[in-house]
């Protein structure tokens, strides 16, 4: 009897011991599969942070230049946003909240009082920069219909995924700068915006350890909104046939770009292309001066030498375009009265 008391004593030991071994080798498990999970869910988290931001910057991107996928029926690009509207990038400004005193480009969501709303203006002496660009036939639609950018109330300024605000904290610091000019220096007051980053959790300049550590970067460059615009320009009679400059008096050929000031005032601003007409037809150009959206041409033979042009003599047709990014072509007849 006492022996086989002892034998289940002993058993009993053995198996407590067997019991002990198992806890500990399900301790470890667990311990591996929270690192595991720890670190698969860090992974997801961090990929979702970083894809809020690529959304982001793709959303500043398409509210300065508009969206590149927006097309006609026929497949030419709908060109909107704030350059199309106001004739110009954005520029930084001041934006105070409890966080203290930034420089973001505020005006892509607030209106600044002597910036005037989006509409369709006509050409005359109250919606014009300049005298000479007075044309009651000439409608442009321009000024801000915004905003272009919105973000969650009590935001005063966009953000990254990862919470950091998408703006330049005073005083300027290169290293700490989230808004670029176009030449890549840190952007201060009153700059035109010319790239926007990102550096995820990691400061700039440092690298972090996961894949979704590195820079995000999105460029506003000047080649993505700058147009030019050439053709030639034909003067004709009352009867359609070209009008010889040798047989004409003194004559200044004048085509105009009719478009929102540069100056982001909503008003009209009309660029200017003159030549004396010693030629028919005459070719015209417009390099680097002009940015895309809806513009419009005219053109005009007035009385008078280059420099001192008197009555317009002839007009073409008022014509509607859409300026793209580079090269635009367009000819020209003048020929009503």
């Amino acid at each position: 009897m006492r022996k086989d008391e002892a034998t289940d004593f002993s058993d009993a030991k053995h198996l407590g011991a067997l019991t002990l071994l198992e806890l500990l080798l399900v301790l470890s498990i667990l311990a591996i599969l929270t690192t595991i999970v720890t670190r698969t869910v860090s992974g997801v988290t961090d990929q979702s942070r970083y894809e809020a931001t690529q959304r982001t910057l793709t959303h500043i991107r398409a509210a300065v230049l508009g969206d590149s996928n927006d097309r006609q029926p026929d497949g030419q690009r709908i060109i909107t946003g704030f350059i199309a509207d106001l004739g110009r990038p954005p520029q930084l400004s001041l934006v105070t909240n409890t966080e203290g005193t930034f420089i973001a480009p505020s005006e892509m969501w607030q209106r600044p009082p002597s910036m005037l709303p989006y509409a369709l203006r006509e050409a005359t002496s109250s919606n014009v920069t300049a005298p000479d660009e007075v044309d009651p036939e000439v409608y442009v639609p321009c000024g801000w219909r915004g905003p272009y950018l919105e973000f969650p109330p009590g935001e005063s300024f966009l953000r990254d995924g990862w919470g950091t605000p998408l703006a330049n904290s005073l005083p300027l610091a290169t290293n700490t700068a989230r808004l670029l000019r176009p030449d890549g220096t840190a952007a201060g007051l009153g700059d035109t915006l010319g790239a926007v980053v990102s550096t995820g959790p990691a400061p700039l300049g440092s690298t972090g350890d996961s894949p979704y550590d590195g820079i995000l970067r999105v460029d506003i460059p000047a080649t993505q909104y700058t147009a030019e615009l050439a053709g030639q320009v034909s003067v004709r009679d009352s009867a359609g046939n070209l009008v010889s400059p040798s047989s004409s008096p003194s004559y200044t050929l004048l085509v105009k770009v009719f478009a929102p000031d540069p100056e982001g005032s909503g008003r009209i601003a009309a660029v200017t292309f003159s030549q004396p007409f010693k030629a028919n037809p005459m070719s015209y150009v417009f390099n680097g001066t002009l940015t895309h959206g809806p513009r419009v041409l005219r053109a005009y033979l007035v009385a008078g030498a280059l420099g001192a042009p008197g009555a317009v003599t002839r007009r073409s047709a008022v014509t509607y375009l859409l300026l793209q990014a580079g090269m635009n072509l367009k000819d020209i007849i003048v020929d009503r009265p």
